[in-house]
């Protein structure tokens, strides 16, 4: 093992507790000094906790005054005051917030006293605080830019300072980012025998006890116990084959990929810890033809990319998914051609991008992804967003195709969460990264949903009842230019958002609210036009001479906020903006309104209706809002001028 083995090691109640007054109970204390004498025995280099602990047991809150060494600078490097001591107690302090006055814990107690002090912090963590670790002679290293990383700090435990063991030892939250983490390998519980505080802190928060089996359990200290629970790991091995009418169950079980399943029957995983992509393994999951695979309440954590999916389905598949979670995932699930069900429900999706649910139905097929959360906080450790197939359905987390055209399914009440420093890291960094985008479904209706700082959007030809805010490029319709399909985009706001609709062939956006949006708000996607806007308002909206271009946006002008386009071909339509109301529109060398095109078009390019115009201007050189005319060369080269926009 590359890392320090954990040893979970805390004192909880029989309802799983280990925080409350519980623990100064007269009943307690013979317990209490079991658990220490176990701290002192069991075979650990050290013990470790988070920030809050540290400061209830050994700090008392003192902090020291940085003004000293204000002005100072420091590269990010591990500081390695001392690598030979008896003993050492590591700190989890992601700020760099708690004050220690010597190198060593201060306690009676030898399982801790002596302890030499390795810090535990992230690289944003300010240099005066670095200056004064130095100076007091206390180690410190760094594991994670400004996200706490688990694996990495064991690892450089073990190989900076030769922790092999380690104890951690809270508090609740601490422990259930290592828990989540895969990072903790054992439990040893003193489970002393009283109920714990309505409002205590369970063992890990936000996790739960799942893929841990009891090993032995000891009387201890009168009623009170000490269970000894060890890792119920399962390694995939050899080759498993699930046949026609089997079922495969695996439940509270952590699963390692080494080989392969097949399936022909049922596979079922509940409660499980899935890991896949690990290191030197290359195990997958083989659907066959009606099999089906099921997971509840599981994690799925991905361990690298390796551009092939983890399940690969045949034909006919039914997929299910609930209360599961899917951290740094990809290339997760593919079925090529007719799948019978997908049903999603409950899941969380946390940094994970492209390929995740990719799939084609069939005419009767049903899908269903709903009460979902996606959340984008940090870039995966490894290359996970790094693609360069122009393939663009392999950089969208779900990928629906094909399905009934009489629309029957279903994206309902999911939220999509972005934070501003993925999307910095991602399309900003040193490194271009691929986009990522979260939805592409032709037939798949979006209800009551919320988006929020997506740099890119979802492709989808229903969406209604949503919010969006301070996303780029947040809906795309109908980029496939069907003539089949209308788009839909009803009923949904859209706040501090720029390049906004995308509009495809046959598109109409109604009832929707633009606030304190700016340069594209709807622009075409084709010459095809149909674009229609009726009843909408706008308010707050600025064109300024800032025109970031979005990648599907390159072939149409940038000067205008809402953008309408037709070409010569007798098929295509022209477009309308109908009692739509704008209020406090600003528009710096540019226009409101104008259409775009390569030749003069096959009749008027558009059309504005009983619009109002509230306290609206604009600096261009003409003054006029909406750009009613085109110039086009004829096959003489002369210019010639048509009015394209008619204004009524």
């Amino acid at each position: 093992m590359n890392r320090a083995y954990v040893i979970c090691h805390m004192t909880m109640s029989i309802d799983g507790k280990v925080t409350g007054d519980f623990l100064g109970l007269e009943k307690c204390e013979d317990a209490i000094e079991e658990y220490y004498r176990l701290n002192r025995e069991l075979p650990a280099q050290g013990f470790m906790c988070g920030r809050v602990t540290m400061e209830e047991s050994f700090t008392g809150g003192w902090y020291p005054d940085l003004g000293k060494y204000e002005g100072v600078k420091f590269d990010r490097s591990d500081f390695i005051a001392d690598n030979d001591a008896e003993r050492y107690a590591a700190a989890v302090d992601r700020f760099g917030k708690l004050g220690w006055k010597t190198a060593e814990i201060d306690d009676d107690d030898p399982g801790y006293g002596g302890a030499h002090i390795i810090e535990i912090l992230c690289e944003d963590v300010q240099d005066e605080f670095l200056a004064y670790l130095q100076e007091t002679g206390i180690s410190y290293i760094f594991a994670g830019k400004d996200e706490f990383e688990p694996e990495t700090a064991l690892m450089k435990l073990k190989e900076l300072f030769g922790i092999d063991t380690i104890l951690l030892e809270g508090g609740s939250i601490i422990n259930g980012v290592f828990k989540e983490a895969g990072m903790v390998d054992e439990l040893s519980i003193v489970q002393v025998p009283v109920m714990g505080d309505p409002d205590g802190k369970p063992m890990f928060y936000g996790s739960d006890m799942k893929g841990f089996e009891l090993k032995n359990s000891e009387n201890i200290a009168g009623e009170a116990k000490w269970l000894c629970l060890e890792k119920d790991e399962i390694y995939i091995e050899e080759r498993i084959i699930i046949e026609k009418g089997e079922l495969g169950e695996y439940f509270d079980q952590i699963v390692h990929f080494n080989n392969s399943i097949y399936c022909y029957g049922e596979l079922t995983f509940n409660g499980c810890a899935i890991y896949y992509n690990e290191p030197d393994t290359d195990g997958k999951i083989y659907m066959y033809q009606g099999s089906k695979i099921t997971l509840k309440d599981c994690t799925v954590i991905c361990r690298g990319r390796d551009g092939k999916r983890f399940i690969q389905g045949e034909k006919e598949n039914s997929v299910y998914a609930e209360g599961t979670k899917f951290i740094d995932c990809s290339d997760f699930l593919m079925v090529e051609y007719d799948c019978k069900e997908l049903v999603i429900s409950k899941c969380e999706f946390l940094n994970c991008c492209g390929g995740m649910f990719d799939l084609y139905l069939d005419q009767q097929g049903h899908c269903s992804i709903y009460d979902n959360v996606i959340k984008q906080e940090k870039r995966a450790a490894f290359n996970l967003y790094k693609n360069n197939s122009i393939e663009w359905y392999k950089k969208t987390v779900f990928w629906i195709g094909g399905g009934p055209s009489t629309c029957g399914m279903e994206f309902k009440n999911n939220s999509v969460t972005v934070d501003p420093a993925f999307n910095e890291d991602i399309y900003t960094g040193k490194e271009r990264y691929d986009a990522v985008y979260y939805l592409a479904s032709k037939y798949l209706e979006v209800t009551d949903c919320s988006f929020e700082g997506m740099s890119r959007g979802i492709d989808a030809c229903y969406v209604r009842n949503c919010s969006f805010k301070d996303c780029d490029g947040a809906v795309l319709t109908n980029l496939d230019f069907d003539k089949k399909v209308f788009s839909y985009v009803e009923n949904c706001t859209f706040e501090n958002c720029m390049n906004v609709i995308l509009a495809g062939f046959e598109t109409r956006v109604t009832e929707c609210r633009f606030i304190s949006c700016r340069r594209g708000i709807v622009r075409p996607s084709s010459l095809m036009g149909g674009v229609y806007i009726n009843d909408c308002e706008f308010k707050d909206i600025v064109l300024d001479q800032n025109r970031a271009r979005h990648e599907f946006l390159d072939v149409f002008r940038d000067d205008a906020c809402i953008v309408f386009a037709r070409d010569s071909r007798p098929e295509c339509e022209t477009n309308g903006l109908v009692n739509c109301r704008f209020e406090n529109v600003s528009i710096k060398d540019g226009y409101l309104i104008a259409a775009d095109g390569y030749e003069k078009p096959f009749g008027e390019v558009g059309f504005v209706h009983n619009c109002s115009f509230t306290n609206c201007k604009t600096d261009n050189a003409q003054g006029k809002l909406i750009d009613d005319k085109s110039s086009f060369k004829n096959i003489f080269r002369k210019n010639i001028v048509v009015e394209v926009i008619r204004i009524s």
